[in-house]
């Protein structure tokens, strides 16, 4: 009888130890259900997550090509706007206003030579500008931007055209190519350099897609018919350009914009 109470303390002993056994098992298996239930939910919370992207990248991708070309003419409207106008207002004081014989002096003459240069780059700037932008997005048969392209297209065949001579002709790719030298890169965007810094711009290199177009306006300044009325139809263009980018007058007023 006396090993009776050695044999019940080896059967709870065995007992104790398989219970925990058991607890550190169901424990175990607890922590891997529990940690592939996390990896699970995790998964499956990063599958929507990458779901949701996608989906909103498509609906970004999916917008209507009017809403972005909205966007593009809302971000350069102004710009342009203001390109155009002052462009068309010195065609208009030369021609009506025989702006190039009046100069007071040698600094005023500086001064119409120079401005005038920098408003036609000004234009070639900003309509590369846009060029590049349009096309980037891919909306020329959108008819917002094609009808912009359309009057852009109309002012570039009028100051290429050899049908008015030689005075104010300025091709295609010299175009482009005084518009892209007249970019400046900024963080938000390209921008047009000022009236300041070009001015200051004296480097042969840049000032050589230039010569033509002050030649131009020395001969306008001995004959005001030398440009064989390419001038008249730039300025009637670009009104037409201003009117399209701001119809209500809402920038300039109509009396400004008078076609010559």
């Amino acid at each position: 009888m006396s090993s009776l109470p050695a044999i019940i303390a080896a059967i709870a002993s065995v007992i104790g130890a398989s219970l925990t056994f058991w607890a550190q098992n169901r424990v175990a298996k607890m922590q891997t259900e529990t940690q592939a239930s996390i990896a699970r939910f995790q998964a499956e919370n990063q599958a929507s997550l990458e779901k949701l992207k996608d989906d909103l990248q498509q609906k970004k991708e999916s917008r209507p090509k009017n809403e972005k070309a909205e966007e593009v003419l809302a971000k350069y409207r102004e710009p342009l706007l203001l390109a155009a106008f002052e462009l068309q207002s010195r065609c208009y004081n030369i021609l009506r206003n025989n702006l190039l014989r009046t100069s007071e002096n040698e600094r005023s003459r500086t001064y119409f030579i120079e401005n005038t240069l920098y408003v036609f780059a000004q234009y070639f700037s900003w309509t590369e500008i846009i060029r590049r932008e349009v096309q980037f997005l891919n909306l020329g048969e959108v008819e917002a931007t094609r009808e912009l392209s359309k009057l852009q297209e109309n002012i570039r065949e009028i100051i290429l055209s050899s049908s008015y001579g030689r005075v104010f002709r300025v091709f295609r790719g010299e175009q482009r190519a005084i518009g892209e030298l007249m970019i400046s890169k900024q963080s938000n965007g390209d921008t047009c350099i000022g009236y300041a810094a070009f001015f200051e711009m004296k480097e042969e290199r840049f000032r050589y897609w230039f010569e033509h177009l002050q030649w131009s306006i020395e001969e306008m300044a001995k004959d005001l018919s030398s440009d064989k009325g390419r001038l008249i139809e730039l300025q009637h263009a670009l009104v037409d350009l201003i009117e399209y980018l701001d119809p209500n007058y809402m920038r300039f007023d109509k009396d400004r914009c008078q076609k010559a």
